[in-house]
């Protein structure tokens, strides 16, 4: 009977638990590091291009955004609001993501493919981005490219034109 009643306790007290932790799986995960929300804001930005989806720029781009030296709304013009040029695939392969408290620098190397105005284009090239966090949400502020080069070996310094 003593076991009984042990056995009835134990079963009530872990009743709740073995339900939150039921729970707890149930919902889905949500980035938990700077790098992980930094990794998924990339990706949504990259799939935003392809879809023309200024409402999700709109959430990702700063106010203050800028390509290089072109300002946030030329940026968005040209590459989403031309209804020329059509982006197969846009796509950041994340190599080294640095972490300086609200501010982040994300460093890819991006392959572009699509049609303008109904040529095939594809280019490769290295990315940097800029981030801040603002109120609790990353925004993109800057970004640069430069063209893909090949690496020079990493025992040999190159100097000057290749």
């Amino acid at each position: 009977m003593r076991i009984r009643h042990i056995f009835l306790m134990l079963l009530a007290i872990s009743a709740p638990a073995a339900a939150a932790i039921a729970q707890q799986t149930d919902q889905p995960t949500l980035a938990t590091t700077p790098q992980q929300e930094l990794r998924a804001l990339t990706r949504k930005w990259d799939e935003a291009i392809i879809k023309k989806d200024l409402e999700s720029l709109h959430q990702i781009l700063a106010q203050d955004y800028s390509f290089a030296d072109i300002p946030r709304s030329s940026y968005l013009a040209l590459m989403v609001e031309m209804p020329d040029i059509e982006y197969s695939s846009y796509e950041r392969n994340i190599r080294e993501i640095r972490i300086y408290g609200d501010a982040s620098i994300v460093f890819s190397h991006t392959s572009v493919e699509g049609k303008y105005p109904g040529v095939s284009f594809s280019t490769t090239f290295n990315s940097m981005d800029i981030w801040i966090r603002q109120n609790g949400q990353w925004k993109a502020v800057a970004t640069m490219n430069d063209d893909m080069k090949v690496e020079p070996p990493r025992d040999k310094v190159q100097v000057g034109p290749r």
